[in-house]
């Protein structure tokens, strides 16, 4: 009896545990049916959409019970396709699953951020990445400013990647400085070039560059800002402000010598911005006009010797709204050149004449009024009798040397030519000597591919040169 009732009780809970595994993998089924029916999945799946502004898209998302929930938070509920964005449900009555559509009619730069199909047990995202191209907000394209101020030139630049900024000037790339660690004078800032104590050599242009660069997508745009560098005026002592004079860099005083009769010029070259206004004064009073020469920066004071009393003291001033600035000269008596001493024909070529005129090298430590160079002047003899007189003839002014000859090239063969000479020292020109007539020899014949070249009859030059120096030390 005992033995039947405990076969009894294993039955029964062979039953027991029958019953309880099946209901086991009814729910494990049951979670596996739940778990297909609530996995989401995006179309097209990519986790970033790159557009521009005013492009359009579409994501489905796939599952059950699913919404879109935008960017800022909020969830798009409109199905009006009228609407710039809604959504569009295109789900089947045969499937357990949505497909709920998230239409861009037309992508903002609002839109950017992530945007999730949310379902009730999950949720998927994709970041919409909205490109907006560069936009410089708008500045000044032309900026003055005086010498040794600071400026700021601005540059800020819009756009999404974040661009990144450089600076050119005049075409040169300026390189990146920081205010706290370079003592550069250009300092880069977030929104513009910062330029400490300006000088008129940081006057130009300026382009800001603005770059952005992703892996997908590369762009660039640039803006220029004229700096104009305003300066008060200066005094240039330029070769042709210290002709036929001597700068003394101490007193600031240029001497200039002539001698009576005659004329000197002084000339006064300056620079500023604005362009100076120059003004000449002899003890104290305005020279008259009609001596004066202007053009452009530049400014001449003739002035006539007709007695002792005009060797004295001459005055520039250079002025504009910024300063003014001064350059002295004193006009004194000077030693007149002689004239040289001779003109002798050593030989002739079919197109030069070498000349000697008993040239000197000069030694101007002994003596200032040395003769430094000498003055040709040639004309042909037929250009002469037509013209009545000295007119568009030739000038060459060549170094005095000594024991050397000088020739005269570039000639006509067969030509008579008048050549008159002047000596060239710290005064000025002397007197010319007597005009002489030379004559070039006829044409030489062209010469044998082996046949040697004449020194004289086959050389080429220009006009009036020294190379008589060179020939007289091979002679």
């Amino acid at each position: 009896m005992h033995s039947k009732k405990h076969i009894i009780n294993i039955f029964v809970i062979f039953i027991y545990a029958i019953i309880g595994l099946s209901n086991a993998e009814e729910g494990e089924e049951s979670e596996e049916l739940q778990r297909k029916v609530e996995e989401l999945s995006l179309v097209p799946d990519d986790k970033v959409f790159i557009h521009s502004v005013n492009d359009s898209r579409m994501v489905t998302c796939i599952g059950n019970d699913v919404k879109w929930r935008s960017a800022n938070g909020s969830y798009v509920d409109t199905y009006n396709q009228m609407e710039r964005i809604h959504v569009e449900d295109f789900s089947s009555p045969f499937s357990d699953n949505q497909q709920l559509r998230l239409i861009f009619k037309e992508i903002y730069e609002m839109d950017h951020g992530d945007w999730s199909c949310v379902g009730i047990y999950e949720e998927k995202s994709f970041t919409l990445f909205v490109y907006v191209p560069v936009e410089f907000v708008p500045v000044q394209q032309s900026i003055t400013v005086n010498e040794l101020q600071n400026v700021k030139l601005s540059c800020e630049a819009l756009g999404r990647p974040a661009p990144e900024i450089s600076w050119m000037f005049n075409g040169i790339r300026i390189a990146d400085t920081d205010e706290s660690t370079s003592e550069s004078r250009h300092i880069q800032l977030s929104d513009g070039l910062y330029i400490k104590n300006v000088t008129r050599k940081d006057a130009g242009d300026y382009t800001c560059k603005a770059f952005q660069l992703s892996s997908k997508l590369s762009y660039f745009k640039d803006q220029t800002i004229q700096l104009d560098v305003k300066f008060k005026p200066e005094i240039l002592n330029t070769q042709r402000t210290l002709s036929n004079g001597l700068y003394n860099s101490s007193s600031g005083i240029t001497t200039k010598y002539t001698f009576l009769n005659a004329s000197v010029i002084l000339t006064c070259e300056v620079n500023g911005d604005p362009q100076p206004k120059i003004l000449w004064y002899h003890r104290g009073k305005l020279v008259h006009k009609s001596n004066i020469e202007h053009k452009n920066n530049l400014s001449t004071l003739k002035i006539h010797i007709h007695s002792n009393k005009s060797f004295d003291d001459y005055k520039c001033v250079a002025k504009n709204d910024l300063g003014d600035a001064v350059s002295l000269f004193t006009v004194k008596p000077g030693i007149r050149p002689e004239p040289p001493t001779k003109l002798k024909l050593i030989g002739t070529g079919d197109q030069v004449i070498d000349l000697d005129i008993g040239a000197k090298q000069p030694n101007l430590t002994a003596d200032i009024f040395a003769i430094t160079k000498y003055r040709f002047e040639v004309m042909s003899k037929d250009d002469y009798d037509y013209e009545g007189d000295w007119k568009n003839y030739n000038i060459t002014d060549v170094e005095a040397r000594s024991n050397v000859t000088y020739l005269i090239t570039q000639l006509a063969p067969n030509t008579t030519y008048l050549v008159r000479v002047a000596s060239i020292n710290l005064v000025g020109l002397s007197e010319r000597t007597e005009m002489q007539e030379f004559t070039t020899l006829a044409e030489a014949p062209r010469k044998t591919q082996n046949e040697p070249d004449s020194a004289v009859q086959n050389f080429s030059g220009f006009g009036l040169v020294m190379l008589g120096v060179l020939l007289n030390l091979m002679y």
